[in-house]
């Protein structure tokens, strides 16, 4: 009896899953027929998107290309040139967000032949800021790809190709190109300085005497062609996968080699730093034969500082100084001189850089009570000088002409450094200080 209870009520289970089934399977049946149908509704609606945006972009194209052609006819072109070469700037500027790359690289054509985009015209549009993303330039049998002295510094864009092109002395300084190819193009001459270049690929091109001043070239890649001549003072080439004979293009038959001075290899080592003196018109014996000097002003009116023969100068010693002259500064006062720091500033931003300062200065008919400060000022490329960060020296009782020096560390992002000099007399009118012999040196900081 119980065992048919059991299989009762499993049969019960059983007529009511087949009785729901057709409901359950017409359930799903609706379910995926909507999905099916939302998709491709979708589709389609993306389909007709495209196709409007399609449209689109060919008439902003068209309109803008009969603008540029109307204006460069007309008489107003050449009357009002600068006006002229605004409207284009901004037009050109405005279409390209709106522009697929085969489109962009139609404008770009279209402006260099036109000869607004050469750098060796007077007469050129500045595309700077411009998009440029998805730009290609490929040599094919149907078309040629020569590019010489284009001219597209500042403008920015990401998968950007030129491909057989002849590009030299093309100027691409202070443009945004991560991740741009270059390959079997001519680039001789061309300059990419101070240009973000991070993961860009360079394969087998002519890059003779090509200039990366200051370019960041991490993550990238430089392989084949002619790799000698090139200057890359101060750029970035971290992480960089770089042939062996861009190093050493001697031992591969070269005949230049390349520069590297201040520059970051690619284990993050500085190799060659500049040792050059960054003072101008350090030792007055150079402008013995003029009154003034320009390079050293005084801080309170921008005056230019006398120079004088040190015979006017009574000097306890005389052997210390070299020449015949010195800078002369009025009592009270101070005289300074700006420094820019820009081709150390990849070892400055690493927190490596060193400066060394030293200076022969004095005071006529000195006393215990007088003193002499020497001030380091440091800059950012916008703002003020820091003055927290600012490292001062003081010296008192100077009896003659004596010698000072300075060494501390560069703060990061410093690209101006300002020297200046103090003379604080608490004697008689007839005192002043004078200096000679002022030297800047920026090394590695080897600690």
């Amino acid at each position: 009896m119980e065992k048919r209870k059991k299989l009762s009520k499993r049969l019960n289970i059983i007529k009511l899953l087949l009785a729901a089934l057709p409901t359950v399977a017409f359930g799903v049946f609706t379910i995926v027929f909507t999905l099916q149908q939302d998709a491709s509704a979708k589709a389609t609606r993306e389909q007709d998107q495209q196709q409007a945006d399609e449209t689109n972009r060919r008439l902003i194209f068209k309109e803008y290309i009969d603008d540029m052609t109307d204006l460069l006819l007309s008489k107003r072109y050449d009357t009002n040139i600068n006006e002229s070469l605004l409207h284009i700037r901004v037009q050109t500027l405005t279409v390209l967000r709106n522009l697929d790359g085969a489109r962009k690289s139609d404008v770009i054509r279209f402006l260099y032949e036109s000869h607004l985009i050469h750098s060796n015209q007077p007469i050129k549009v500045h595309l700077n800021g411009s998009d440029l993303t998805g730009l290609k330039f490929i040599k094919s049998s149907a078309e040629s790809c020569d590019l010489t002295d284009i001219y597209l510094p500042g403008v920015y864009g990401e998968n950007i190709l030129f491909e057989g092109c002849l590009l030299d002395r093309a100027v691409f300084d202070h443009a945004e190109m991560c991740g741009t190819v270059f390959q079997s193009c001519s680039l001789v001459n061309s300059t990419f300085l101070e240009t973000n270049l991070t993961k860009a690929h360079f394969q087998d091109n002519q890059l003779f005497a090509a200039k990366f001043n200051g370019a960041l070239l991490s993550h990238s890649s430089i392989k084949g062609g002619v790799l000698q001549g090139m200057d890359f003072t101060n750029a970035d080439l971290y992480q960089s996968d770089i042939d062996h004979e861009v190093f050493y293009p001697l031992a591969h038959g070269g005949l230049i080699a390349n520069i590297f001075i201040n520059a970051r290899h690619p284990n993050g080592s500085f190799f060659a730093i500049d040792t050059n003196d960054l003072i101008v018109d350090g030792q007055a014996q150079t402008k013995c034969n003029q009154s003034r000097t320009l390079s050293w002003l005084n801080a309170l009116n921008d005056n230019p500082i006398e120079i004088i023969n040190r015979s006017q100068i009574d000097l306890q010693d005389t052997s210390i100084v070299e020449s015949d002259c010195v800078f002369r500064f009025d009592q009270n006062t101070f005289v300074y001189q700006a420094i820019l720091l820009q081709s150390f500033s990849l070892l400055v931003d690493q927190k490596q850089a060193l400066f060394n300062f030293s200076v022969l200065i004095g005071t006529k008919n000195p006393t215990v009570e007088d003193e002499i400060s020497i001030s380091m000022l440091f800059r950012q490329a916008e703002g003020s000088f820091d003055y927290k960060q600012r490292v001062i020296r003081s010296f008192k009782n100077i009896s003659s002409f004596q010698l000072y020096s300075i060494v501390d560390a560069i703060p990061p992002k410093t690209a101006f450094l300002l020297i200046s000099l103090g003379c604080k007399t608490v004697g008689s009118k007839d005192q002043w200080c004078f200096f000679d012999q002022a030297k800047l040196f920026v090394s590695k900081n080897t600690s």
